[in-house]
This record gives structure tokens, C-alpha cells and sequence, in this order.
């Protein structure tokens, strides 16, 4: 899946009081960047149909973009920090309301990685999986039914890398760095229990020992995707580099040779 920004959050809904309907009225308005006109459409929407869930898709995607369109730093101002309030009031009411629309927890997932709250992040991420389980992965997302597994699992793919980069290029991993191997750690945990088949959270599990040189774990965990998915060119690659940093030179040749037999992906 690729990245789950808030425009994914698709206005379907279609108002049929109206010769256009108030989702088409808010695209448009969000397209221009009219602030104004979003407000003022908002506004009689929340008079017409109050407990409309695409209304709370708009109202959400307003804020964010309210957000999105400054000149972000990191650090949240005043102003800032009212129109991220705002927000997730908007988006934790809508999900109270229709818990099992995947989209709007992948929403605010999404959003809480680009303030950089990364406890919160992690915490709404288990929430949904959590709730995955309880629900038998019965998802609904905008008109789709049925397909939450896969939804679920491609989404959380993108999330961890979401973590994984904040790191990627460090050669030296600081304290809040291993703060976060250990949230992609906690992470990949909880989605193993969910799914466990999900080849990518068993490889991402094992890449959090390899950061902070756990490499005989790791290789426990990689053993156990490759059984999975033995020709993963992802996993055989970190088996190459776990057996080799272990110094064991005869399965490091091995993993080399099954990883230099793959056919060339284009």
C-alpha cells in the first residue's frame, strides 16, 4: 500500500438533497486550498447530516490540512497545537462512532507520525491491531468489505518503515534512537501475534535485534520467515548479514549463494 495520507480518506458519500453534493462542494474547496470555502461548506454539512461519517472525513481532512500547509519544524506553536487538538477531537469521536472504518484509524496513525508523536503512534497502532483481533479483521474501509486482512497488513508494513526511517541512516544509534528500535520492536511484536505469518513484521522484529547487535535472535527470527517465504530476497539478504557479523563464514556463503540465485527483479 502506498503512504496512507489523508486524502485517502475518500469523500463517497453522495448527498442527493443538493444538485452537488457537499463531499464534491469540500473536494473541490480542498483541491483550491480554500480554506474559507471549507469552512463555510463544513458548516451547513454539520446542519444537514450531523452524524454524516464523510462529514468527519472532511472535518478531518480540514484540520490536517490545516496543519500540512505550514512551514512544519517539529515543533508545534500555539496555533499549532489548536488545530492538532482539534483534530483528533474530530477523528477519536468518528472512530467511537464507526470503529470498525479502518481508514480513519489509518488516518490518524498516519498523521500522529508526521507531529512526531511516536509513543502515540506506536500506542494507536496496537490499538488497531488490538481491535483486528477482535473483530475477526472485518474491516470496512470506505466501500470495501471484507478485505481487512490484507488492508491491515499493508498498512502496517508502511508504518513500521514509517519508524524504521527515522533511523535507517544512523551509525550510531542514540538514546532516543534505541527508544525507537525498541517501539518497532514492540510493534512487529503485537502484529506477529495478530498475524503470525506476516513475513514482514517477523523480518522487521528481527532487523530490531540486528540494530542494537542482537544478531543471534535475529537470526532465530529470519530462520523462521525464510520457513515462510524461503525465497524472500529481504530476508535472505539479512541472514547474509547476520551470519556474517556472528563470524560464521559457512552459512553466510550459503545465504549469499541462495540470495545470488534469485532472478534479477526488474
Amino acid at each position: 500500500m502506498k503512504r496512507i495520507v489523508f486524502l485517502i480518506l475518500a469523500l463517497v458519500a453522495v448527498c442527493t438533497a443538493q444538485a452537488q453534493s457537499y463531499p464534491d462542494q469540500f473536494q473541490e474547496a480542498l483541491d483550491r486550498n480554500d480554506f474559507k470555502a471549507q469552512r463555510a461548506i463544513l458548516a451547513d454539512w454539520q446542519l444537514a447530516a450531523p452524524s454524516d461519517i464523510d462529514l468527519y472525513v472532511a472535518r478531518w481532512n480540514y484540520y490536517v490540512n490545516s496543519y500540512m500547509g505550514e512551514d512544519q519544524t517539529g515543533n508545534l506553536s500555539d496555533r499549532d497545537h489548536a488545530i492538532v487538538d482539534s483534530g483528533f477531537a474530530v477523528i477519536d469521536e468518528a472512530i467511537a462512532l464507526y470503529p470498525e472504518r479502518l481508514e480513519l484509524r489509518f488516518g490518524k496513525i498516519y498523521f500522529l507520525g508526521q507531529i512526531r508523536q511516536w509513543d502515540a503512534f506506536e500506542k494507536e497502532i496496537v490499538r488497531t491491531l488490538d481491535y483486528s483481533e477482535q473483530i475477526h479483521h472485518r474491516w470496512t474501509f470506505n466501500d470495501l468489505m471484507g478485505q481487512g486482512k490484507d488492508l491491515m497488513t499493508e498498512g502496517l508494513q508502511d508504518y513500521q518503515s514509517d519508524m524504521f526511517a527515522t533511523i535507517a541512516d544512523k551509525q550510531h544509534l542514540t538514546a532516543a534512537d534505541s527508544a525507537m528500535v525498541l517501539r518497532i520492536r514492540r510493534v512487529a511484536h503485537r502484529t506477529i501475534q495478530v498475524f503470525p505469518s506476516d513475513v514482514a513484521a517477523i523480518n522487521m522484529l528481527a532487523v530490531s535485534h540486528m540494530l542494537l547487535e542482537d544478531y543471534d535472535v535475529a537470526v532465530k527470527h529470519l530462520l523462521r520467515a525464510e520457513k515462510i517465504e524461503p525465497t524472500n530476497p529481504i530476508v535472505l539478504a539479512n541472514l547474509v548479514q547476520a551470519y556474517s557479523r556472528l563470524g560464521k563464514k559457512k552459512e553466510t556463503k550459503i545465504y549469499q549463494a541462495r540470495l545470488d540465485a534469485l532472478p534479477q527483479q526488474e
